[in-house]
């Protein structure tokens, strides 16, 4: 009914409301007033008889020919109608049938009634005149000026082909015919109990036994007595009833067990896994309490250090006031021996003296410069061990740096290895804000979308992501949630980022973003760069990083190299900053099959792999560690009569499957 519906009308116009009306031309080609104003009425007459009958269908008022189309295109409305005139007067096929054996149903039924029929082409693409004409002769042998309601032709089943009727019903037809057609033309009482000696009774269905009681109350009704042959075939439909009775309650009581057992197992299910997360969260406090003790023990033997260094540091000053106190000493001796020179009035003597005092005085001061010397060699022997120290510190130091890396991924693995998001593009401008099929957003990532085409249950659709971001979010809240997997990739772990959609979706909007000179508009990929090479930077005093870069193009199962003609083997391009990457990817760009859309007219056409490759070597143990990014622009995945592709760039559904796993496999 879905494929037809859009052969006749858009899918809105079925629920929407339309102001056109069919007119009449009379023999000369004028229109006239009154037989379209008398149209006019008998159509909305009829329409309002086809929502009185069947209040499902819930069809405007002033539904145009187009919209009746739509609506009994398939022949199920049809058949229903006839059914709900007549209770099982029409025996209704699978889901899988065409709408056309529905339709050649009722056409048969039309005829056995003798009522004007109309063709299928008709109804499917032809004048829709002949097709209202019939159901206003329906409508009127229906109505109370027409056949009685309660007439046996009211209530028989038409005789159509065998190949219209199937099901559960058909056991009837074909095992207990004989006795529904002696019930009929009142055969004898002989040959009806023939019959209920047979499994015919055990074979016919619910629908079936009702009507033939029915008739059976009528025709007792009629005749004012009742024999024992129809209290045995009361009897026998009774007791099949009740038996089908007890077996219904049966099953259902063995499905409610069955439902039971499962909600025990997922309850057992549900406490093993609170023990194990019990059990995972003791593990990471005894963890957590064992670097605390680590990091206390560390900051005190700092501490310590530090005391003792404050302690050398004193007795030095200590050091300088008594040389201090030794130059004012030999101040006083020179000044004692030139007193004695005044004294003994001597110059030669005087000078002698003097040599000899001098002579001394540097003697003395030569053992105390090597008195010093010593002291200062012992120091630094005594630094040198507390170098050693903390030296050791410092290792201990790097370790506990590579066990809070290792624990930081393993972190991010239990965040999970595949993350979901979706984005909600905004209305565009001029567009109907009210024309939404999202009813509801989560905070745990839970979205509901509604589809008014269909009924029941299927009318909402849930879908479960990591995080559901709304039309109000910006690429700094989108590229938060990514963000602490650009520190993984650095640490040696591979990451993949990719938007998938259709054309006009917002992908690249995302990934890319309108124009990189704005902060607020840069995408995913500017930043994951400009975080990775930031990271890189603030890691180079322990850890030195090499940075490469491929882009390829997956077009039609083809690889193919955007930035040079070497694949297989593509080209690797060192870089040392984002914009280095930047221009690769414009050079990339270029080179990158595209192709006009109905919804942009500059569309990528393939698959665009840009690959970033991050070497790392520690300064100190010489490890290496070896990263990648891969940050995928995917083509849009909309159907061709969406978008309405050229035939040359389409490929079938499966090409573009295959094409997303040649990805895959290239990102890894």
């Amino acid at each position: 009914m879905k494929n037809r519906i859009k052969k006749g009308s858009s899918m809105i116009s079925v629920y929407g409301r339309s102001d056109g009306s069919s007119s009449i031309l009379t023999s000369n080609g004028s229109e006239s007033r009154e037989s379209i104003d008398d149209n006019k009425q008998g159509h909305q007459s009829l329409v309002e008889w086809l929502n009185e009958t069947l209040p499902y269908l819930n069809l405007p008022w002033e539904a145009s020919e187009e919209e009746l189309r739509a609506c009994l295109v398939d022949g199920t409305v049809l058949c229903n109608l006839l059914n709900q005139l007549s209770p099982g007067s029409m025996r209704m096929g699978g889901s899988f049938e065409p709408g056309c054996v529905n339709i050649e149903r009722f056409l048969a039924a039309m005829d056995e009634m003798t009522l004007p029929r109309f063709e299928v082409s008709d109804l499917e693409q032809g004048d829709m005149i002949r097709v209202i004409q019939s159901l206003k002769a329906l409508k009127a042998s229906f109505s109370d000026d027409g056949y009685d309601k309660n007439t046996l032709f009211a209530r028989r089943r038409w005789s159509l082909p065998a190949d219209h009727s199937k099901g559960v019903d058909s056991n009837f037809n074909d095992g207990g015919s004989q006795f529904i057609e002696a019930s009929e033309i009142n055969t004898s009482h002989a040959q009806i109990l023939d019959s209920l000696k047979s499994n015919s009774l055990q074979n016919t269905s619910t629908r079936s036994l009702f009507d033939m009681l029915d008739r059976l109350l009528d025709e007792s009704s009629q005749k004012m007595n009742v024999s024992h042959v129809y209290v045995s075939i009361l009897r026998g439909i009774v007791q099949v009833v009740e038996q089908r009775i007890s077996n219904q309650a049966e099953n259902l009581k063995n499905l409610i067990r069955s439902e039971e057992k499962d909600v025990l197992q997922i309850e057992k299910e549900k406490e093993r896994s609170n023990a194990e997360l019990s059990k995972l969260k003791q593990e990471l406090e005894i963890v957590k309490e064992t670097h605390e003790k680590q990091f206390l023990e560390l900051k005190l033997n700092a501490q310590k250090a530090k005391v003792e260094l404050e302690k050398q540091l004193k007795n030095s000053e200590l050091r300088v006031v008594e040389a201090k106190e030794l130059e004012k000493l030999c101040e006083t001796k020179t000044k004692r021996w030139e007193k004695k020179e005044q004294t003994y009035k001597s110059f030669i003597n005087h000078q002698t003296e003097a040599l000899q005092e001098l002579k001394a005085t540097s003697m003395s001061l030569k053992h105390d410069v090597l008195k010093i010397g010593e002291n200062y060699f012992q120091d630094l022997t005594y630094y040198g061990i507390k170098l050693r120290g903390v030296a050791h510190a410092a290792k201990n130091y790097q370790i506990i740096i590579e066990e809070n890396r290792r624990l930081y991924n393993e972190v991010q693995e239990l965040k999970g290895n595949i993350r979901v998001y979706c984005r909600i593009r905004p209305f565009l401008q001029g567009q109907n804000k009210k024309q939404t099929s999202i009813e509801y957003t989560g905070e745990n990532g839970e979205l509901v979308v509604a589809n008014p085409l269909k009924q029941g249950k299927d009318t909402y659709r849930l879908f479960k992501f990591n995080k559901v971001f709304g039309p109000e979010s910006t690429q700094e809240e989108v590229f938060l949630d990514t963000r602490p997997l650009i520190r993984s990739i650095l640490d040696g772990y591979n990451v993949c980022i990719f938007a998938y959609g259709q054309t006009g979706s917002g992908k690249t909007y995302t990934m890319s973003g309108p124009s990189i000179t704005s902060e607020e508009d840069r995408g995913v990929n500017y930043r994951a760069l400009n975080d990775l090479f930031h990271l890189t930077q603030s890691r180079q005093n322990s850890v030195m990083y090499e940075v490469g870069v491929q882009m390829v193009e997956i077009y039609n199962e083809q690889v193919r190299d955007l930035l040079s003609q070497d694949v297989p083997d593509a080209s690797m391009h060192s870089v040392r900053s984002t914009e280095d990457v930047l221009e690769l990817m414009n050079i990339g760009l270029m080179n990158r099959t595209v192709g006009a859309t109905t919804l942009n007219e500059k569309s990528s056409r393939s698959h665009s792999v840009l690959s970033v490759h991050v070497r790392g070597v520690d300064v100190k143990t010489e490890s290496v560690l070896r990263g990648s990014l891969h940050l995928v622009d995917l083509a849009g995945s909309e159907r061709v009569g969406r978008s309405e592709k050229q035939q040359a760039n389409t490929s079938p559904p499966e090409f573009f499957r295959r094409t997303s796993e040649n990805s895959y496999v290239c990102s890894n």
